[in-house]
């Protein structure tokens, strides 16, 4: 028998002998499987291989172009004052950590934020310096923190965040954690 499984959120192809063949996985890598037609003879197998992509685009004054042209970028978002594009990235697959990344639109240039962990979602401070996030770390449960997107003290701090998706209010030109 021939199948294609999802595990550890990848599709990969897997054969079993019957009537009682231990499973084999058959294929790995970046690259995911789907759906498998075996030929009449049995010598031949064919799937659909691809990747998983999700690009950011932007109309405006300059026409239509990718933010990200590579990986699986999600969450998108304006900076206050509309000359940046803030947006969380996975480079190499689904199971990667997603960044933080900004992007310059006059420039066109991207510059990666906060990694070494998966952040799940963000709020950025009104003057774009910080940022509260909830965030995985390795192999332990979702937390909330507060960076500096200026690197003025190390990310994350943790903050005592239990709200799903994490936000910021200003107060007295400091932005605080909302709990």
């Amino acid at each position: 028998m021939y199948f294609s499984v999802f595990v550890n959120g990848s599709s990969h192809l897997w054969r079993q002998r019957f009537p009682d063949g231990a499973p084999e996985q058959m294929t790995f890598g970046p690259t995911e499987e789907d759906g498998v037609a075996v030929s009449p003879d049995g010598r031949s197998v064919i799937s659909s291989v691809g990747l998983r992509q999700s690009a950011i685009f932007i109309r405006d004054s300059q026409g239509e172009r990718p933010i990200s042209s590579e990986g699986y970028a999600t969450r998108p978002a304006f900076s206050v004052d509309g000359k940046s594009l803030y947006y969380l990235l996975r480079r190499e697959s689904l199971r990667a950590p997603k960044e933080l990344w900004r992007a310059q639109l006059s420039t066109g240039r991207n510059d990666r934020l906060l990694s070494g962990f998966s952040i799940d979602s963000y709020q950025i401070s009104s003057d774009g310096g910080e940022v509260v996030s909830k965030y995985i770390p390795k192999e332990v449960r979702p937390r909330s923190g507060w960076a500096s997107l200026e690197q003025r003290f190390p990310p994350p701090l943790p903050a005592l965040v239990r709200r799903r998706f994490p936000r910021l209010r200003s107060r007295r030109r400091r932005c605080v954690p909302l709990v």
